[in-house]
């Protein structure tokens, strides 16, 4: 709430706080027209209405700001680009405040995934960099023995064990998505349901190519 709105909504308490004064003075033989309802109490409950519209308002526009930065968030998570962040804003501009809410959830929830398997992609391809190495077959001590190959084989497993957890939860939320709110979720503007069912694939595919071209070369 900023400056102005706080001295408005003090205005509008002392307004009231004045009223109700005035509507409880009693003076024997005087009378008191704000005992009347429709010039007393029916002021004080108007002043009651005006205030409670009013920190709806306030309430609302916190929320809206609030939801704002969370989408904007979302928006810099999935590496999205302006033209498709106009294009959500436009779908819900006019929209319920509580709509917006789910649809906030929803996708931090599904951005939140998404950045994970992102990151364990970037492991796999990390780790299989060095492990398609071939040279290291022929490395002396711990990394070119049998042993070392198992350790390979444990931390593929796990990884593969991680990114399959993570497909279904993404999938499940992906559905969720396009069929509640109508929506399609990206990641550097490219739809993630297509992009998972072929990145880590090609990845891998990439990787074999090079080491093909080094045991070649």
């Amino acid at each position: 709430m900023n400056e102005e709105q706080t001295k408005y909504i003090s205005y509008l308490k002392e307004k009231k706080l004045e009223l109700k004064n005035k509507h409880q003075q009693f003076q024997p033989g005087h009378w008191n027209p704000f005992c009347i309802f429709i010039d007393g109490l029916e002021q004080e409950k108007s002043l009651n209405d005006l205030l409670n519209v009013e920190a709806e308002h306030l309430n609302d526009k916190a929320l809206i700001s609030k939801l704002q930065d969370r989408l904007e968030q979302i928006w810099d998570s999935l590496k999205m680009s302006f033209q498709h962040r106009v294009a959500m804003t436009l779908k819900y501009y006019s929209v319920d405040i509580k709509i917006i809410s789910e649809v906030v959830e929803a996708w931090e929830a599904v951005a939140e995934l998404i950045v994970k398997r992102e990151n364990v992609l970037l492991e796999i391809f990390a780790f299989e960099q060095l492990a398609s190495d071939p040279g290291r077959f022929f490395e002396k001590g711990f990394q070119g023995s049998s042993e070392a190959r198992m350790n390979e084989a444990k931390i593929r497993a796990k990884q593969n064990k991680d990114i399959v957890r993570l497909e279904k939860k993404i999938c499940k939320l992906i559905q969720y998505i396009k069929q509640r709110f109508h929506d399609h979720v990206f990641y550097k503007d490219v739809n993630y349901q297509f992009k998972m069912k072929t990145d880590r694939l090609e990845m891998l595919n990439w990787l074999r190519i090079e080491k093909n071209t080094i045991i070649n070369s």
